[in-house]
């Protein structure tokens, strides 16, 4: 079985065109909750923004990687963003800017003379770097290297192996358009033509850099907390539940958040604006809640729900309970991609939330209930375990691909056969397309990440592939065990592959070696 495992992963592994991108639209005179105004005018407005948007990226993406100098331990983040709302004056020069504090903790693993840490477009008003002690370690100079995206801090004084460091950074960023990712606004348009603002943030792969100095690879896993100063007549949310807000005056409060999970920075988030909400508890007790503007609170709850649910057969599916409090799910009027699996506060398009079954089809409830099951799939594999470089995108994406029809068959059991039949039309017929494709590529790539239908659909479809040759029980527990060996920490395909290799083997035998 060890050779039948190896073999089935090599032939997946060895060999995308990716699939075009389609806008739901509306008939806007039939929608009875308020849509955002900045819908798209014409059918490819919005393949149009994407393409404008890469175009802009390829610019400054960078695949530099961070000398293997230091492994942060623990960040704190404080933040506070200037955008029009209500009760609120600041200088107009701030307009769509943010202010940051970063304190972040640090192990030197090398002998140094400088630290290097991602950042990008920031205003860098001071820095201090000290020892675990306190004791201040003087910076001689400093040197922003914007083709790298990297932050060099110098110290004659050298930076030594093993010692423990606190690097803390005031700076100002920008708040983007939300093609542009990191700190981004959108707005919509209330029935009386008022524009109402609000921001959240969108990190993956190489944006976190935009948001905070700081090692923005997803092998560098740490925990963060995170304090949002915001305008007091706006909700704040992040990754972890929300405490009391403390009024800070002049129409601001602040809301420092609880620690998180030890986690990839790619996955950081927060959100600030005039959300509404609605929620579900789920057996497992954790409350799914998902988040729209005023104007949407009655098409908010199958979001809520079908959320929830697929929180619980997946943590039932792993053994793994999902390990915070809530799970938030967050419809944004303006969204680069369909939705984005940050820890805890998942980002999506408005209609993947926002559920209207007066204007809205079967098939737009569909859509919506695999979005959010592939999303809430990656709270496990992307999330807990996270691919250790971009090349093993398959780990995450191939993962949540799979899952997010297979565990709706444990949600709507009603619809087990469709779902699977669903899961060869719609993953395995379109991998196998990009397998044939002038753009195919091996599903282990180094040039990645590939956000295509190789990782997406063949990734999805060598899974379900494993799961048919090995058996559904024995899957089951070798994924089990892929989580638990990795859980808080990152993978490679070849950790997968133990982990299936070495539970065939407990049980089919030793002849199967």
């Amino acid at each position: 079985m060890r050779l039948l495992v190896t073999a089935v992963a090599v032939l997946a592994l060895r060999q995308a065109a990716p699939a075009p991108a389609t806008e739901q639209l509306f008939d806007l005179d039939k929608v009875e909750f308020v849509h955002p105004k900045i819908l798209p005018e014409h059918p490819d407005n919005f393949k149009k923004d994407k393409r404008e948007a890469k175009a802009r990226q390829s610019l400054y993406v960078t695949k530099e990687r961070l000398p293997p100098n230091l492994m942060p331990i623990d960040y704190s983040l404080w933040f506070k963003p200037y955008f029009p709302s209500p009760g609120v004056q600041y200088d107009a020069a701030k307009n769509f800017t943010f202010d940051g504090k970063v304190n972040v903790q640090v192990e030197a693993l090398v002998n140094s003379d400088r630290f290097v840490l991602n950042a990008y477009n920031f205003k860098i008003q001071s820095y201090r770097v000290s020892t675990i002690d306190g004791t201040d370690v003087p910076i001689t100079s400093t040197s922003q290297d914007d083709s790298k995206q990297q932050l060099s801090l110098i110290t004659q004084s050298g930076v030594v192996s093993g010692q423990i460091y606190n690097i803390e950074i005031v700076y100002t960023g920008i708040i983007n358009p939300y093609t542009d990712g990191g700190v981004y606004y959108t707005s919509y348009n209330d029935p009386q033509g008022a524009t109402h603002y609000m921001i959240a943030t969108h990190m993956e792969p190489f944006s976190a850099r935009k948001v905070f100095p700081g090692l923005d690879e997803p092998s560098y896993k740490a925990t963060f907390t995170i304090t949002l100063q915001y305008p007091t007549s706006q909700v704040a949310l992040s990754n972890m539940m929300e405490p009391r807000p403390t009024n800070v005056g002049d129409g601001w409060s602040e809301l420092k958040f609880p620690q998180t999970p030890k986690m990839s920075s790619y996955l950081i988030a927060f959100a600030v604006g005039p959300y509404v909400s609605q929620h579900y508890i789920n057996k497992h007790n954790t409350i799914t809640r998902a988040w729209g503007w005023p104007g949407t609170e009655q098409y908010l709850q199958f979001a809520a729900e079908n959320a929830g649910q697929c929180l619980y057969q997946l943590g039932e599916y792993t053994g793994i309970k999902f390990p915070l409090t809530k799970a938030d799910q967050l419809g944004m009027p303006e969204f680069l991609a369909g939705a984005m699996e940050n820890w805890g506060l998942i980002i999506y398009k408005y209609q993947y939330i926002a559920y209207n079954p007066t204007t809205m089809t079967t098939r737009d409830k569909e859509a919506a209930a695999k979005v959010m099951c592939h999303e809430l799939a990656h709270q496990w594999f992307g999330d807990l375990v996270t691919t250790a470089w971009w090349d093993d995108l398959f780990l995450n994406e191939g993962f949540a691909d799979y899952f997010m029809t297979f565990i709706q068959k444990s949600v709507y059991t009603d619809q087990y056969t469709y779902l699977d039949s669903l899961q060869v039309l719609n993953e395995l017929q379109v991998g196998l397309n990009a397998d044939v494709s002038k753009d195919a590529h091996p599903l282990v790539y180094p040039d990645g990440p590939a956000f295509d239908d190789i990782t997406y659909q063949k990734g999805a479809s060598m899974l379900r592939m494993l799961s048919d040759v090995l058996g559904p029980r024995t899957f089951q527990e070798g994924i089990q065990n892929y989580l638990n060996n990795r859980a808080y920490s990152n993978a490679k395909d070849i950790d997968l592959m133990t982990a299936l290799t070495n539970v065939s083997v407990k049980f089919f035998g030793d002849r199967f070696k």
